[in-house]
């Protein structure tokens, strides 16, 4: 059903995204969540990482007996890029690195993005290591240039909470010129790696609404 749907509005299939690297696959592009385990468990996690937080809206579906799918929809259409994981490693070490070091140089004022760009911070942190286990699946991974992007974006709108507060902060202000560069720099980095076209809403959406329906036959079936 879901091959059935992506393939009637032109939606390539990815074959393995990086965030389901090691979850069981009963087909091309399609993933199962394995049930959480309890907390008592859980390993131990690794310090700076990012920690998943067990179960999901498809957990609670099954356990009600229903059917829970969480269709990824992409906004537009890459070109496959060569990239070892180790590289992509690199890349996100650099812009941990790089974040944190913004962090740690301006007022640490909160903004309801601050959260969010220390999350980012951890996730790549988590994807890091993934790819030291995993080098063979974490190579050629979009993700490992488009994760850099939210992290900064992020910092760039918790800069800009800041500057409406403290509007001639010196060290806010350098910080925001610096990273608004850093930002374009990888903006450029991806773009001609991936080369994006979008696709049309009647893509997105027809793919969502065949998705939908055919999930209601299969649970009515």
């Amino acid at each position: 059903m879901l091959a059935t749907a992506a393939d009637r509005h032109g939606i390539p299939v990815e074959a393995l995204p990086s965030d389901c690297i090691g979850l069981p696959s009963p087909g091309a592009g399609v993933f199962v969540m394995p049930e959480p385990a309890a907390v008592a468990d859980r390993p131990t996690p690794f310090p700076g990482e990012w920690v998943p937080a067990g179960g999901s809206s498809m957990h609670y579906v099954a356990r009600h007996g229903g059917l829970g799918i969480s269709p990824e929809v992409p906004m537009w259409q890459t070109q496959a890029i060569t990239l070892s994981a180790a590289d992509g490693a690199e890349y996100r070490r650099q812009a941990v690195r790089i974040l944190e070091g913004v962090l740690e140089r301006v007022p640490p004022t909160p903004s309801v993005f601050r959260p969010a760009v220390e999350e980012q911070i951890a996730i790549m942190r988590l994807m890091t290591r993934i790819a030291r286990e995993n080098p063979q699946d974490c190579a050629d991974q979009d993700l490992a240039l488009l994760v850099l992007l939210r992290g900064a974006g992020m910092l760039l709108r918790h800069l800009d909470v800041l500057l409406t507060e403290m509007p001639r902060h010196t060290a806010v202000l350098t910080e925001r010129t610096a990273l608004e560069e850093v930002f374009t720099k990888w903006i450029g980095t991806a773009e001609r790696a991936l080369r994006p076209v979008p696709f049309t809403l009647a893509q997105t959406v027809g793919y969502q609404m065949d998705v939908i329906l055919g999930a209601a036959c299969l649970v009515q079936a």
